[in-house]
């Protein structure tokens, strides 16, 4: 299902909330209608697979993923306060490495616990589309973002 205007303007907005909460500046995001296609084409996609893959992620750079059940219990915009809730385990400011085990970027020390956060405030992502879909077989919508550029560019900065 293509996200109404209110939905994507929502998003926008929520992503716009975390992206001016940091401490430099961060430009604000507009909504782009190709990878909201693009993320919508890869919602449909998991959403028409018999069971949730391992691993996601299309492959394509700078692309979050979150999934809720039932169906309808989370508004788009609230898929975007999911990810935007890893802020408390970042540690600005940071060059983003990607590391499991021993990331200077997460108290955790694992690049996993804060990488929809950094991909959310990444300075130099201007663009932001995003689809949703609902699996029969999994009970679940499934959420997918696209950015451009895409963030999380290991050995760069996160803003």
């Amino acid at each position: 299902m293509t996200l109404s205007p209110a939905d994507a303007n929502a998003v926008v907005e929520a992503h716009n909330r975390y992206r001016r909460d940091v401490t430099v500046n961060v430009p604000d995001l507009a909504w782009s209608d190709a990878l909201a296609t693009d993320a919508q084409k890869w919602a449909d996609h998991l959403a028409s697979l018999p069971t949730w893959p391992a691993n996601p992620h299309s492959g394509v750079g700078g692309e979050n993923i979150a999934w809720a059940a039932p169906p309808g219990s989370k508004t788009p915009a609230e898929f975007v306060d999911q990810w935007g809730a890893e802020k408390a385990k970042f540690i600005p400011p940071c060059t983003f490495t990607a590391k499991v085990q021993g990331d200077p970027c997460s108290t955790t020390g694992d690049w996993r616990h804060i990488g929809h956060y950094t991909q959310i405030v990444w300075r130099l992502t201007t663009h932001v589309g995003c689809g949703l879909a609902t699996s029969v077989a999994t009970g679940r919508d499934i959420f997918v973002a696209r950015y451009a550029p895409p963030g999380n560019v290991r050995n760069k900065l996160v803003y």
